[in-house]
């Protein structure tokens, strides 16, 4: 909130210094990026992309790394498609945990963001900034 006396000095300022001082300006590019309606779902797309290429990563580190129970797994007689299925079964409680955890967490963080009201087409709880405020 500005005080009158605090207004009245600024406007003293600039207007006898005119040639080194300027008001304050809103970005156009940055007025346009807050209507960018696509935004939340491209951004929360990338999101979901980067958590599977994280959750694969994870599972072929994990399966690289345990070549050696594998190997085990093959001396106790276990062919091909049993080794594939106990690599579908790690992958499986891998993501099912993930989902179990993210989800909620993500639902958590996000204060139900994503939720629409009935009575706006808001997707979610907003702030409006506006410039002199």
């Amino acid at each position: 909130m500005h005080s009158r006396r605090g207004q009245a000095a600024v406007n003293h300022y600039v207007a006898s210094y005119q040639s080194i001082t300027a008001l304050p300006i809103t970005p156009t590019s940055l007025v346009n990026f807050g209507e960018a309606v696509n935004f939340p779902l491209i951004f929360g797309g990338m999101l979901a992309v980067s958590g599977a290429a994280t959750l694969v990563h994870l599972l072929v580190v994990s399966v690289s790394r345990r070549r050696r129970g594998t190997g085990l797994l093959e001396a106790l007689g276990f062919v091909n498609s049993q080794i594939v299925a106990t690599v579908a079964w790690r992958a499986t409680a891998l993501a099912l945990v993930a989902v179990v955890v993210g989800v909620p967490l993500g639902i958590v963080i996000a204060g139900g963001c994503g939720t629409r009201s009935p009575t706006t087409s808001e997707p979610c709880r907003s702030t409006s900034y506006s410039p002199g405020s």
